[in-house]
């Protein structure tokens, strides 16, 4: 027989009790509709507009919202008002393990970053929706995978990430959802016009919202670049690289600076200090570790190099010229002829480039012929398979 003073023990019961109470209270009033424990709100969102929310949701649905509900359906009214800053943080707050709103608020709120210019975390946010989508393939919507990766590789792109924007091209034309605007890009990079002013225009806009982010001042630097102020990235690049000392994009970018300015001897100084060859490092890295060995005439690690930069871009113009000099410079003629007729084959393929359109499947297969002839073959089959699949698909972004 407990000895307890019968009080100490109706107290003691009552503390045992009071989390099961606290549960079916909260459950209870959440069936009511009645908040006792209000859930934890955007600070862009006031207690009056989520009520009102909820109430709209009641009212079109004739259903109870769970918070969950009223938070997409805030997101989307905030949308239509252009308050943007409103949804991505109503999307935000949902999690992406929630089974029916979580892929959708990580996709819809990937989009608006990208018009908010926040690039880093609308990549983010494209490639967690890609990621959940991967987990339950079969209740994803292919168009908003399509758009998805089209976001990323658009993203890669206008950040010069060319090597990053691989997968997603590969994963369009794997899918069957690539047209052959997509296929362009993933088989001949470096014979497209790359350095825009659109592009450029659009990752400056990036930069503003994002100032201290290295990647995106490396992909300015390299328009700077491209644009014929080699000398201005430079400054940016050698600042990079004071704070990011092992960032290889920022080596790349700046060997590619100071070969446009002519200066060689910090060009080879600035080599000299790379790590060794990876396969996997910058595609410009490998390019510029080439270039080098050619204006130091170690014509068989120029070659070498070459070739890896070329395992990467098959269809690089600037390699191929390399590759040719590099065979020249070992005496060997007749394999320096061959790469020069590959050359000419490329750039006949760069005027191609303009003419096929989704709706001329005549062209796709011209260029594919040019580009099986000098073994490109999987772009070839690409191509062929995109000319017989018309219309292609038109899911731009």
């Amino acid at each position: 027989m407990s000895t307890e003073h019968p009080w100490k023990l109706r107290r003691k019961h009552l503390f045992l009790a009071a989390p099961a109470i606290l549960l079916l209270t909260v459950v209870a009033g959440e069936r009511l509709g009645l908040w006792l424990i209000p859930p934890t709100l955007p600070p862009e969102i006031t207690r009056h507009q989520y009520e009102r929310a909820a109430a709209d949701w009641k009212g079109l649905f004739r259903t109870r919202p769970s918070h969950e509900d009223t938070l997409m359906l805030l997101a989307e009214t905030a949308i239509k008002r252009q308050q943007l800053q409103a949804a991505v943080a109503c999307f935000s707050a949902i999690d992406s393990s929630h089974p029916r709103h979580g892929k959708s608020a990580r996709l819809q709120e990937a989009q608006l970053l990208l018009k908010l210019n926040q690039a880093a975390a609308a990549e983010q946010s494209f490639k967690e929706f890609l990621s959940l989508a991967a987990a339950s393939p079969g209740d994803t919507n292919p168009e908003q995978l399509a758009t998805a990766r089209r976001w990323l590789a658009w993203l890669m792109a206008v950040q010069l990430r060319f090597e990053d924007r691989v997968e997603w091209l590969d994963q369009l034309l794997n899918a069957g959802q690539a047209d052959v605007y997509d296929a362009k890009q993933r088989f001949f990079p470096t014979l497209l016009i790359w350095a825009s002013s659109l592009g450029s225009t659009r990752l400056r806009e990036f930069v503003a919202n994002d100032p201290q982010n290295p990647t995106l001042l490396i992909a300015a630097a390299r328009y700077e670049t491209a644009e014929g102020r080699p000398e201005v990235a430079a400054v940016t690049l050698r600042q990079i690289r004071r704070n990011h000392p092992h960032n290889l994009h920022a080596l790349a970018a700046l060997l590619e600076a100071t070969f446009e300015m002519n200066l060689l001897d910090e060009f080879i100084d600035l080599n000299r200090t790379a790590p060794a060859f990876s396969p996997a490092e910058p595609w410009l890295l490998t390019q510029m570790r080439a270039d080098a060995a050619i204006h130091q005439h170690r014509w068989t690690d120029a070659e070498s190099l070459f070739h890896a930069a070329l395992a990467n871009d098959p269809a690089n113009p600037a390699c191929h010229m390399g590759l040719a000099a590099s065979l020249a410079g070992q005496g060997r003629p007749t394999e320096r002829e061959d790469v020069q007729k590959k050359s000419q084959v490329l750039a006949r393929i760069r005027v191609q480039l303009s003419e096929v359109r989704p709706n001329d499947p005549a062209a796709a297969q011209r260029l594919a012929s040019e580009a099986r002839s000098i073994g490109l073959t999987t772009a070839a089959d690409a191509f062929s398979k995109l000319a017989d699949t018309v219309p292609s698909m038109e899911l731009r972004p």
